[in-house]
Order: C-alpha cells, then structure tokens, then sequence
C-alpha cells in the first residue's frame, strides 16, 4: 500500500511541474512578441530545466534550425541591400577574392546564430583579416584607375587625338571611377548617354556597332562636354591619389551607419527575421566619410555587422518571442507526453556549441588595438557583458564581483585579441569605470585583491554597454 502511495505522490508531483510549466509559456505568449529572448533565458526563466535536454523534448534542434535557415535567407538579401549603398570605390565583383569573402561570411555568420556568446565577433575577425586582401587589391586598382584617366586627360587636351585612340575612353565609360562619374553628374553630364554607341555592342535584331559610329559619337560628346570632362578627370585624379594614402583603419574604407531615421535616398538594413519582424525597419547610412567614394564592400559588411551586434541587433543562440511562438504552442500541445527527468534540470554544464566552419589555410592572426581599433572597442564591450553574465550564472550573493581580470582574459582566449595584458586592462579599467558611473555600480578590489566591477544581480542585468 506504502507502494502505491509513494507511485501516486511521485506521478502528483510530476503533474504539478508540468502544470507550472505550461502556465510558464503562456504566460511567455503574452510578452512582447519583439522581444528578444536567448535560449539560455529561455530555459532559466521559463523552462527552469536545461533547453537542450535529451531527448529533445523542448525542440532545440528546431530552434537552432529556424535560427539557421533565416540568417541563410537574410544574409544574400543584406548583401544586395548593402551593395546599393553610395560612396563605395567599387562593388564586390570587382574584387577577385569576393565570391569567397562572402561565400565564407556567409557560412560563419550561419554558424554564429547558434554560436556560442562571442560567436559573431569571433567571425568578424576572422571576416576583418580577408577583408585585408581587398584592400591590397584596391590598390592596385586605384593605380590602374590613375593611369586611364591620366591617358584620358592628355587625349582631351588633343582634340585630334580621341579619334584615333578611343580606347581609353571606352575603358572609362565601362568601368569609371565612381568619384569620376558623381564629378560629371554635378555637372549634369552622363557617360551613360553613350552606352549603345559603345563598339561591338549589339542587341536582338540589331547589328554590332562599327568602330568608327563610337568614334564619332565620342567625338561629339567631347566636343560637348569638354570643360566639364576636363574638370572632373582632374577632380578624380587628385580623390584617387588621396585613397591611395589612406591607410586601412581609416573611417573612409567603410563609410557606413546605421539609423532607424528615413531620409530620401537611403536604404534599408535588411534583419534576420528570426530576431526582428518585418515592421523592424533599420537604414543604411552612407555618412559623412563616403564623398571620397572609398569605401571597400567587404569593409563595409564587417562594420554593419560589427555593429550590429554592438546595439543587440544581431545576437547568437536567440530569437524574437514571436519566432518562438510556434515552438511553444507546439509544447503546449505535447505536455501530456512529457516525462520530465531530474536530469533535464538546469546545470552548469551546457550544450558545447559546434566549431566554427574551417577555411583551408586559413590565416591564424590575431588583433591588436593599433591595427584594428573599431574591432576592438567592439569586442572590450561585449567581454564586460559576457563577464558580467558569469558572474550572475556563478554567484548568489546580494552583491556580485565581475573581475576585470575575467574580462582580460575573455578578449584573450575567446577574441583573440594580441595586446599585452597590461594595455587591455588599462584600456578595460577606463570602460569599466564609465560602465559604473552610468549604471549606479561600484568599483572595488574583492578579497583575491583584483579590482571588480560590483552591485546587485538585478542593477548588473541592466547594464548596456554602449559607445563612449
């Protein structure tokens, strides 16, 4: 009898969990379906139990696919946006190495959205270190850019010489500087008016265009247009010859902000949609840095990215509740099938997230504040939020220490950042404290003598670090 009373007293409490938990994810329904929610969250406050358990009777597997499949559909959309973007010195295809770039972008930003909590600012350096290829190139290609337009100055100077050498023309009409072609539209002047008089151009029941018809056409429109075309060849060859000293941290070689404000002629930022729904409307920014039409596309994309995750936008092993909607409505329905286990309750061992994608010979740099300053100020901002988070999961005090120490070593082992300790904890100290003066935190040793960043769980949850 003493059996069957302990068999009904273990099914009753079993029951009773499961009640309390289906009151749980309704009552999850009812936020803000915007809200941004991680699965760690998720599974401390509202499955009180590890999300990940085996089986997998909570759907993390689906959840890490819809995070999967929506950045793989979102990434293709944001690169056409970003293309569009004025004030860059070229588009991606006239990198070499721009099909990788992005094939590789794509990959590591799939895999960061189930990454772990630095996922996508582990990807971004390894993105900013191909990035260094582009800008190699486009050095080359400034240089290539500076002898056509210095042939096509002298041609305009000789007006006899443009009919016998129309290549030079013809190579710029193709392919021309960007600040070359927006000099001639302030003046109200198209190169593209020549378009169909280009040689060889030919079209569905219409003949090749003979040589001489583009030579006289050209003549022509020299003819025309000469002062402004003498103006802007001039106006480019002194940009170009600017580009070619900017050094690669320079603000010029991305030339890229983000604003929730519309103005005409901006585009928007396309968001993964498992993190934000459509109504979420974010612009594309040229700024003030991109009238030398600079920016390298692939500079570009790291920036946005870079800050992306810098306002939250764009985080790892998260989704909007409305994307979690159908998974909760479907554990809703499944909770007469559950058989809770002790072992599915929460612990301090999670779910190790798999390894990012391996490039063949991909390059094992690490980087420092000197050559790469906008990375790091990214990523000394997101080691205090990952420290902070520790230490609320660690401790259970009503005051918490987050060592600066801790965050040290974060930017070391998960950044990869190469600056001696010294100087990142310099540079951290500094953040810290303007973090605590903003926040109502305090600043103190703890009894291992290593200054910490302390106060309550709940004022350390509050804590968004932001640009100085």
């Amino acid at each position: 009898m003493a059996s069957t009373s302990d068999t009904m007293g273990e099914s009753s409490s079993e029951s009773s969990e499961e009640y309390r938990l289906v009151v749980r994810l309704r009552n999850f329904l009812d936020d803000d379906r915007a809200k941004i929610v991680t699965f760690s969250e998720f599974a401390n406050k509202i499955l009180q139990r590890n999300f990940s358990a085996k089986p997998d009777i909570f759907h993390s597997r689906l959840a890490e696919r819809l995070c999967e499949d929506s950045t793989k559909r979102w990434f293709p959309q944001f690169v056409e946006h970003l293309e569009r973007v004025p004030g860059a010195f070229a588009k991606f295809d006239a990198f070499s190495r721009s099909r990788a770039f992005l094939e590789r972008a794509g990959e590591l930003l799939i895999w960061s959205s189930i990454g772990h909590e630095a996922a996508f600012f582990a990807s971004l350096r390894k993105l900013w270190l191909a990035a260094q290829d582009d800008y190699k190139e486009m050095k080359r290609l400034l240089l290539s850019q500076l002898e056509l337009l210095q042939e096509f100055h002298g041609i305009l100077v000789d007006e006899g010489a443009l009919f016998w050498n129309s290549s030079a023309f013809e190579n710029i009409i193709l392919h021309p500087p960007p600040c070359f072609t927006r000099f001639l539209e302030e003046r109200f002047v198209y190169l593209s008016d020549l378009h169909l008089s280009l040689t060889g151009f030919t079209t569905e029941n219409v003949p090749p265009v003979p040589l001489n018809v583009f030579q006289i056409a050209a003549t022509n429109f020299v003819l025309e247009h000469r002062e402004a075309l003498v103006d802007a060849t001039a106006s480019a060859i002194s940009s170009l010859r600017s580009i070619t000293r900017m050094t690669s941290e320079r603000p010029e070689l991305d030339a890229i902000e983000l604003t929730e404000t519309f103005r005409p002629g901006l585009i928007r930022c396309p968001l993964p949609h498992h993190l934000h729904a459509a109504n979420r409307i974010l612009y594309f920014d040229p700024g003030r840095y991109s009238n030398d039409h600079a920016a390298i596309p692939s500079f570009r994309l790291c920036a946005v990215v870079q800050k992306l995750c810098s306002l939250g936008l764009l985080q790892p092993c998260a989704m909007r509740i409305g994307a979690f909607a159908p998974i909760v409505h479907r554990l809703i329905a499944e909770a007469p099938q559950w058989a809770l286990e002790p072992d599915d309750e929460l612990s301090e061992t999670s779910k190790t997230p798999p390894p990012p994608p391996q490039e063949t010979n991909e390059k094992k740099e690490a980087i420092s504040v000197s050559r790469n300053p906008t990375f790091t100020k990214s990523a000394i901002q997101s080691s205090i939020q990952i420290a902070i988070d520790r230490a609320i999961k660690r401790d259970v005090g009503s005051l918490i220490f987050v060592p600066v120490a801790t965050m040290v070593e974060i930017l070391k082992t998960e950044f990869s950042i190469a600056d001696r300790a010294a100087s990142l904890t310099q540079n951290l100290t500094k953040k810290v404290k303007s973090v605590a003066e903003k926040n109502n935190l305090g600043i103190q040793k703890n009894k291992q003598r290593r200054l910490c960043l302390v106060g309550s769980a709940i004022c350390l949850r509050q804590v968004v670090v932001g640009d100085d």
